[in-house]
């Protein structure tokens, strides 16, 4: 039995953009669509075109896309936090305009009784 020695390697579509990441045998004859190139540090978004690794979006356009997707997705018990939180600083705010108003009559109540 002989040790074969497996890689990683891209499944990409015909636009270049990855669709999987697979093991494969380097050695074996590969489809056309397989990518044994590694894909360089930096690149956002990969694409593979005529024979290389590109970046498809600029680093400013991945953080807000990442972003975006981070918070589609956030856990539904994250969401129900952070509107408790807003709504119980909203009931703050009302408390303390009551209070304010309290104080007002008090005062006015007092000069009246003057």
């Amino acid at each position: 039995m002989v040790n074969q020695v497996l890689t990683y390697a891209y499944k990409v579509n015909e636009e270049g953009y990855i669709i999987d990441a697979l093991l494969v045998n380097p050695n074996d004859t590969l489809d056309d669509s397989i990518v044994i190139t590694p894909i360089p540090p930096g690149l956002f978004e990969p694409v593979w075109v005529n024979g290389k690794w590109i970046s498809s979006m600029t680093e400013e356009e991945f953080v807000k896309k990442q972003q975006e997707y981070e918070s589609a997705n956030k856990p539904d018990n994250i969401i129900l936090g952070q509107q408790l939180t807003e709504r119980e600083l909203e009931a703050m705010v009302h408390g303390q305009q009551i209070t304010d108003l309290e104080l007002r009559m008090l005062m006015i109540e007092m000069g009246a009784s003057k």
